[in-house]
Parts: C-alpha cells; structure tokens; sequence
C-alpha cells in the first residue's frame, strides 16, 4: 500500500472532484425536476377537468334546447294532449328523433302534468303503475300524485341509481328531470351511468383520483376506482374554491379542483391524493437516482483507467530507480524514490568529462539504431548515466537533410530539436556523410497529424533562418526496438523521394508507399498535340495552357525523375517541330540550346521551372516571328507570280515554301495587301495569258493549257467558261471577229 501511496491520493482526489459537482447538480436537477413534475400533474388534471366540463356543457345544451323547443310546440300543448290518446305516435316520433342524434340519453319521458300518461319514445305509460310496476326512484316514491313534479319551479339532477323493477333488469342511471312552465308539464331525461364513467376513465391521470358531479350539495356521479375515504365531503366542498386548485388536509393531504357546467346546477369536483402524486415522483426520482449512481461509477471507472494509464510511466521510471546500483530506502515512494536516484545520478554524473559522456550517448543511439537492443529494458541498463531512457514502447525515425549541400550550423538543429521536444520526445545524432540529422523518436501513441504540424513549424524556421528549404523523411512507428532500422531504413527512402515532391516536402514513408502502388503513366499525345496546334496558329493563351497541363502531369503524385524528363524532350521536340513548320525553316531559341543538362537536374520543381522557360520562350519566339512576317514583299511575290504562273507545279504552297512562310500566314498576309486571294489573283494573270493568246496564235486549246501549267485541259476549258461565260474556242472567234471589223473599218 505504501508503495502505491502516490497512485491512490491522485485517485481520491480525483474522484473528490467529480462526486461533489455531481451531488449539488443532482440535487438542484431534482429540486427543480420534483416542482415541474408537480405542476405538470396538476396542469394535466386541470386540463381534464375542464375538457369534461365542456363535453358535460355540450350534452346539456342539446337537452336544454329540446325542452325548450318542447315547451313552444303545439304538438305538446295541453290542449292537445290531454285526453287525446290518438297524439301518442307523433310525440313518440318527436322523441325518438331526439333519441337518435343524442346517443348519449337512453330515453325520454314526457309528462303532462294532471293527465294519467307518461309519453315514452317506446310507448305510454299510466301513472297508475309507472313508478310501481317499471321505475323505481328513491326522490319520487312508489305513487306519484304529481307533487313532486308540481313542487320542482328549475331542473334537478337524480342521482345515479338502479331505477328498475325487477321484472325489467337494466343498469344505473342518471335522470335530469326538467320542468316546463309554458305548458305545465315535464320531461325525464335518462342517461346511463356508464355514459359518465367513460368520461372520467377516460386517461391515464383518472388512476388513483376520485372525481364527483353534485348537484346541490348531493353526489349524482361519483368515479372512485381507488375507493378513496369520502366521508367527510363536507369538509372538501368547504375547502374547494371554484376554478382554482387549493389544498385540504382530511385523514390525509389532498389537492381539489371544481369547476360548474353551465346550462345546468351540476358541479365537478376533482379530488387528488398528494400520495398520488409522491408515487410517480419517487419512481422518477429512484430512475435518476440510479443515473447518477451510473454516471458516478462510470467516471470512477474511467479515472482510475486514465489516472492508472498515466501512473504506468512514473511505475517504469521508479522500478529503474530501484532496479540500479543507487540503494534506495524501502520508506520512500515512488515520485521520491525517483527523486533520490537522479540526485545520486547528477553527483556521479558530475565527475564524468563531458566529451566522454557525449561519445558514449551517441554509441548507445547508433547501436539502437543498429537494432542490437532486444528490448527496452536492455538499453535503459546500458545507458543509465548519460541521459538517454525510453518509458515505454513506440519508435519512429525521422531524417533532415538538405541533398548534397551541408547542413550548416549544429546548434541550429539543438535549437530545432528543443522545439520539438515540447511535445515530442526524441534523441538526435548527427551523420555528416550523408548531410543530414537523424531523430529517434519516442512515440508510445500514433498520432500522426499532430506530428506533421510541429514538422511543418520547425521547416519553415528552418527556412526563415537560412534561406533554404529542408527535406524530412519519416519513417513508419514500431514498437520493438529491433525495429527501429527498418524505420532508419524507410526514413531514407522518403528523403530520397524529394526528387519527387521537391526539397521543399515532409515525405512520410507510408504515403510514399500507397503513391507508389497506384502510380500509372499514360503518354500525354493529345496534350502534345494541342500544344503543337496551339504554336502553329500563334496563340499564346492555349500554349500556355498546354504547357501548364504538363507541369500538372508531372507533379502528379509517383511521377519518377526519368518519366518527367522524358516528357520534357518530348515537349521540346513538339515545339521545335510546330516552329519548323511555321517558319519553313531550322528554328533553335536561346534557351533550348540548355537542354541537354536536363539530366543534371535532380528535382520535379526544377523540370517544372524549366518547362516554365520553354514556355516563355515559344511565346517570344512566336512574337518576334509575328513582327517578321509583317513586312511581306508585295512586290517580289507578284514579279514571282508572272514568271513562274506557267509552271506545271506552281501553287499556292510551292509560292508560301519560296518565301519561307506557312500558307496560312502568308494568305492571310497577301489578301490584306490585295484585298484578293492569292488563289484567285493567279487565276487571273493564267487568264490574261490565255486571252493573249487565244487572239494572238493560232495554237490550239490543249497547247494553251498545257502552256498555263493546267495538266487537263478540261479543267482549263471549265475556269475559262466560269469566269468569262464561254469556251476558249468561242472567244478565239469573237476575238477573230473583232479583228477584221476593225480592219474592215
């Protein structure tokens, strides 16, 4: 337990800190959880209160509007009535009329008062035997003589009773009895008591509650599944204030809520137990108990994972102490067993030369990087003394170097590696014969992108102070420490993929690896091709973007130096080719000339600046080229015309090859002096010398052609007639005509 001590106060403390946030939230959630529970009830039961009062107001306005209506209808006059059996069908129609849009009432009684019938909806009745032999009324008695119904001056409510002989069976029911002033008589309305009971069991807030309908004073309905204590109503309707909800303390604590229907003297009386509303809170209130129980042990749980994590390094650090030649005492614990073994450490340490210190820290690197550590264990033994342990597993390495130029001053790499070491644990050894420094890192977890983003800060510092870029390899994470050379070695193969992606980059060797698997290569013809078209029709937007193409080719990820430069030639020789066919002749910029060193250059970057200053020079080359081809002799190319129209391979091209320019360039240059095309101006001196010709010789058609460079003279005979309107034959005549008219003359 003492050895442990440190472990278990971290661990109460921590476990302090999160049980009593989680106690006071608990508490203040459960006080304020309890009232909104409380309200939301009581708000749920008033609701329904009032919903039945309106489904009650409803029911009574339907029968109140049928008394009314019965009261003014001749049909139910006594002077109708009275003594008239033969009116029975048309009151019983009336009445089940009613009956059928109110399901609600099972049936209605009419009464005139003084006469010996009860009209019902199925017959009549002699009040003879109606309340002795079918209805049976505890108000009303076994005999009527019309005192009851005579003495009522408003509408009263019987209470809810089994008003059946027994001879007829049936259930309890309620009946409104409504006396009619207008007409002296009066109307029973029956309605079942089960009608009642649906509208007060109708939610799941009626369980445990009791809910009464009194009519003056007196409970009609009454709805009490729970069977709660009523017998002291009294003291309930003296504590109940209309509309509002108010509390009463009678053999227990209980809530009540009264609300009246209009159109009639009912009163709804709603009366909760407070034991009610305990129950459904204590289950809520267990359910979160048991949350917070949860929660509790979960972070327990995990604090003691994390803290036990954490604790696992500072455990190593003081077995090493312990495990030494220093002779700790048993009494310490662990952070000052420490304590004690690194004081004895420094005062032994102190008497070493520091040169003999750093000789053998930088054997002990080689030899991990070698892999001649089986384990962790076996070197933290070998170097005690000199600085260098490793507390748990997970290795990579990384390499800086800057190619074949040096490195520059070492303390700018202390300078770089104290940086990464504010978050990164690392031992740096310093290869000159490769110009580079080499990081063994301690990395016990992967994290990658955290790793990335403090290389990029220390390259760019790098940068800023020198002026020049620095290349990272990274090699892949091991934990065994034989394993650290295969981490060297993949380190080195990422460095020397720069040549790839520039000295500028941080080349991780699992990227290099996946770009090496998926890298293909597919001869960019139609990029070339564009290119080609692009400088014989002189525009320097799709040049420039031909070429951008192929620098975006050549950084594609996995292009190999050799593959760049093989596209390199090829776009050179594309160029040199559309030049050559522009200009008619051996065409070689400056620049071009510099080819050849091409396979002295050692990085994608470089191909991609010298595909830049290709491009600039075409486009120079196509201007100056432009400004040449302005200055066409007008006056040369028409003396060539007229001496060589008659050679049998004279054409447009052989005239644009004479004077080295391409037949587009050179059209396009002669139309804009002679506003005429150059195909059409040697069709017309063709045409003069035939005219001649045809006037002057006798030579015949064939000769002429042949003369004029035509190979057939059809196609002679054809241009003449199209562009004279007839054949060479009938102008020779018109042309003999004309001459002897003008002899003759």
């Amino acid at each position: 337990m003492k050895k442990h001590k440190v472990f278990f106060r971290y661990l109460c403390s921590y476990l302090f800190v999160l049980c009593i946030p989680l106690i006071i939230l608990g508490a203040i959630i459960q006080t304020h959880y309890t009232q909104t529970y409380r309200d939301s009830i009581m708000n749920e039961k008033i609701l329904r209160t009032r919903q039945l009062k309106m489904t009650l107001d409803m029911q009574m306005q339907q029968i109140n509007a049928f008394g009314n209506q019965v009261s003014y209808n001749e049909l139910f006059s006594p002077y109708n009535v009275r003594d008239n059996i033969a009116v029975f069908p048309d009151i019983a129609r009336e009445l089940r009329y009613f009956l059928h849009f109110n399901p609600n009432v099972s049936e209605v009684i009419y009464h005139l008062l003084g006469d010996d019938q009860y009209y019902l909806s199925k017959g009549t009745l002699n009040k003879a035997f109606i309340f002795t032999d079918v209805f049976r009324y505890d108000e009303i008695g076994d005999v009527e003589d019309d005192g009851f119904f005579g003495d009522l001056h408003r509408p009263v409510w019987l209470r809810s009773q089994h008003i059946w002989r027994s001879a007829v069976g049936g259930g309890n029911v309620v009946t409104y009895v409504m006396p009619l002033a207008a007409n002296k008589s009066v109307m029973l309305f029956q309605l079942p008591a089960g009608f009642f009971e649906k509208l007060f069991s109708n939610d799941d807030w009626s369980k445990g509650t009791a809910t009464l309908l009194l009519c003056d004073g007196d409970v009609i309905v009454s709805h009490n599944p729970e069977g709660l204590a009523l017998s002291d109503l009294d003291r309930f309707l003296a504590g109940a204030v209309p509309g509002e909800l108010t509390s009463v303390e009678a053999d227990g604590a209980y809530w009540l809520f009264q609300t009246e229907v209009s159109d009639s003297n009912f009163t709804i009386l709603e009366i909760i137990p407070e034991a009610v509303i305990l129950t459904k809170l204590s289950v809520i209130s267990r359910i979160y108990g048991i949350c917070i129980v949860c929660i509790t042990m979960i972070g327990a749980v995990a604090i003691y994972i994390g803290i036990r994590a954490n604790y696992t390094p500072l455990k190593r650090l003081g077995k090493a102490a312990r495990g030494g030649l220093i002779a700790i005492p048993e009494e310490l614990n662990l952070l000052e067993s420490v304590e004690f073994a690194m004081e004895n450490y420094m005062s032994q340490v102190a008497s070493r030369p520091e040169s003999d210190v750093e000789a053998m820290r930088e054997a002990r690197l080689f030899g991990l990087l070698r892999g001649q550590y089986a384990t962790i264990d076996d070197f933290n033994e070998e170097a005690r003394g000199l600085s260098l342990f490793i507390p748990a597993p997970g290795f990579r390495v990384v390499v800086l170097t800057m190619g074949d130029e040096p490195l520059g001053d070492p303390r700018l790499f202390e300078q770089i590696r104290e940086i990464m070491q504010v978050e990164h644990d690392l031992f740096m050894l310093a290869h000159l014969e490769q110009n580079s420094f080499i990081w063994i890192m301690l990395c016990p977890e992967d994290n990658e992108a955290d790793l990335k983003k403090r290389l990029w800060i220390i390259q760019h510092h790098y940068l800023e102070v020198t002026g020049r870029h620095l290349t990272i390899g990274v090699g892949g994470r091991y934990l065994d420490p034989t394993e650290i050379p295969a981490s060297y070695a993949e380190a080195r193969k990422a460095v020397k993929y720069r040549i790839v992606r520039g000295n500028h980059s941080i080349i991780f060797f699992d990227e290099v690896s996946r770009e090496e698997g998926q890298a293909s290569y597919q001869y960019p013809k139609a990029e070339l091709d564009g290119l080609y078209y692009a400088i014989v029709h002189g525009n320097p937007v799709r040049i420039e973007f031909a070429i951008q193409s192929m620098i975006e080719l050549m950084r594609q990820d996995g292009r190999s130096l050799f593959l760049s430069m093989c596209l390199c030639y090829d776009v050179v020789n594309t160029a040199l080719r559309a030049m050559h066919d522009l200009s008619k002749e051996v065409v070689t910029p400056p620049r071009f000339d510099s080819i050849s060193a091409m396979t002295e250059l050692r990085s994608i970057d470089e191909f991609n600046r010298l595909m830049e200053a290709i491009c600039a020079e075409i486009l120079a080359w196509l201007e100056e080229n432009h400004k040449k081809s302005q200055s066409l002799d007008i006056n040369g190319v028409i003396a060539y015309i007229q001496q060589h129209h008659a050679d049998s391979d004279f054409s447009v091209s052989s005239l644009a090859d004479h004077f080295q320019m391409s037949i587009s360039n050179f059209s396009h240059q002669f139309k804009a002096l002679m506003n005429r095309n150059v195909s059409t101006y040697i069709n017309e001196i063709r045409l003069e010398t035939a005219k001649t010709l045809l006037a002057s010789t006798d030579l015949p058609v064939n000769d002429i052609a042949g003369q004029l460079g035509y190979v057939q003279p059809s196609s002679f005979i054809r241009s003449f007639k199209k562009a004279l309107g007839m054949t060479p034959g009938e102008y020779r005549s018109e042309a003999a005509r004309e001459t002897k008219g003008a002899a003759l003359q």
